[in-house]
């Protein structure tokens, strides 16, 4: 789609947005688009403002298509979206809380919040500075006293100032080494791409809201030799097959819709979707948007680095196989109740790191425990980028987070003690982040 095609949509979309349409604003991060031109801008930043809070999610909206664009993985999404919506909150509670001398402007919280989301995208992602450059003229285009906009704006570079320093030495750019293994039940490169194991620093970066990594490190992956490990072993060899003959087609509409691969928002993106739409509908003021993203975020970006923790520290700093190389080197895990297949191939591609814990399960407990907290539960429907036309509902936040957890399980890439297990840390992770105020 052209620029002018983008810019129609845009408008079509703003026009829905005027009867506070949630799913319909949330669609306007789904175009697979470099969002560069000003008037695109305009549409989605005044969209966003239709009601006072949403000023958080053009800014929101700008950080998902910037995770498209830049294909970021779900631990550099989270962090990404993290930092963002705490230097955002942290903004607008400086402005709305500035002790403002006689006869001087009162800072604009709407602009503390556009200017502080800037700069943290523009110094995380320095390639698409022009973009982000539009989505602030457009946000304090919204702010007419030139006063208030600056002092807003002044507020808004410090706070991120503050957060960037911080997180410069966080361990996330560091490099660990990490090997495949070849023993049994050991993590080993997986078909098709054969990749090496991706981000395996991750679980000593420096966290927000948890003391570390491993402070809610799983006990144990079931024994290779156990029951245990032979009922999750033939319920993904049956139900994640490729070729399935038992998954029911709810359940690969499942896998694809929760699947959040390259080149998609993520699964924590996902549920900044999921969280967009609902304070949307809801007409949440600025400050309130403000800290149910922040939270929201702290808590999806530890659950990834705990997650992470888990994936390559476990199995004694090897991590445990994919369903795929478990599979079909069944003949050498000493299981009875197990048989191998040779040809066994995954519904869809086996993400390049270790299985236990599962990331989707993981983040998406953490998110619907927030989501819950702050916003209460009610029907809602959600989409996704690998599916655009398909709408999924739900009665509750934590029905689709395990249904989000069973997906990986459908896909064939993960084992259902994955799923359990990373959703037990997810949910103790967003207990610690509802404390912030």
């Amino acid at each position: 789609m052209g620029a002018e095609g983008r810019a129609d949509l845009f408008v079509a979309q703003n026009n829905k947005l005027r009867g506070f349409d949630g799913k319909t604003f949330a669609e306007i991060s789904n175009v697979q688009a470099n969002i560069v031109g000003t008037s695109q801008a305009n549409v989605i930043v005044n969209a966003a403002a239709t009601k006072d809070g949403n000023a958080i999610l053009g800014a929101n909206a700008f950080a998902l298509n910037a995770i498209r664009i830049s294909n970021l993985s779900p631990p550099k999404a989270s962090r990404l979206l993290a930092m963002v919506h705490l230097a955002a909150w942290n903004a607008v509670k400086a402005a709305q809380s500035a002790v403002v001398n006689p006869g001087d402007p009162a800072p604009s919280d709407v602009a503390a919040a556009a200017t502080a989301a800037h700069r943290v995208l523009s110094n995380e992602l320095p390639a698409l500075s022009a973009t982000f450059d539009n989505y602030l003229t457009a946000a304090l285009a919204l702010v007419p006293d030139a006063g208030s906009r600056s002092a807003g704006a002044a507020l808004g570079n410090q706070a991120a100032d503050v957060l960037i320093n911080a997180r410069a030495t966080d361990g996330s750019q560091i490099t660990v080494p990490f090997s495949a293994g070849t023993n049994p039940g050991e993590w080993q490169k997986t078909p098709t791409g054969f990749a090496d194991a991706l981000l395996p620093n991750w679980g000593i970066v420096v966290p927000f809201v948890i003391g570390n990594g491993a402070q809610f490190r799983p006990s144990a992956f079931p024994d290779l030799a156990s029951s245990a490990y032979a009922t999750d072993f033939n319920e993904v060899k049956s139900l994640g097959k490729s070729d399935s003959v038992t998954r029911t087609t709810d359940q690969t509409q499942i896998a694809h819709f929760w699947a959040d691969g390259a080149g998609t928002v993520t699964p924590p993106g996902h549920w900044n979707q999921i969280a967009r739409d609902q304070a949307l509908l809801r007409g949440m003021n600025l400050l309130d948007t403000a800290r149910l993203f922040a939270v929201l975020n702290v808590a999806l970006a530890d659950a990834a680095i705990a997650c992470w923790d888990a994936k390559y520290a476990s199995n004694n700093g090897k991590g445990y196989w994919r369903p795929v190389t478990a599979i079909q080197q069944a003949d050498l895990d000493a299981n009875a109740g197990t048989l191998a297949d040779a040809n066994w191939a995954p519904l869809i591609e086996t993400p390049p790191f270790p299985t236990y814990v599962s990331g989707h399960s993981t983040f998406s407990a953490a998110a619907a425990a927030v989501l819950s907290s702050l916003l209460g539960d009610g029907p809602y429907s959600s989409y996704s980028d690998a599916l655009p036309d398909v709408s999924r509902s739900y009665s509750t936040f934590s029905q689709a987070a395990a249904e989000a957890g069973r997906s990986r399980i459908y896909g064939g890439i993960h084992f259902e003690s994955d799923n359990r297990d990373g959703a037990a840390i997810g949910s103790a992770i967003a207990q610690l982040a509802l404390q912030l105020t």
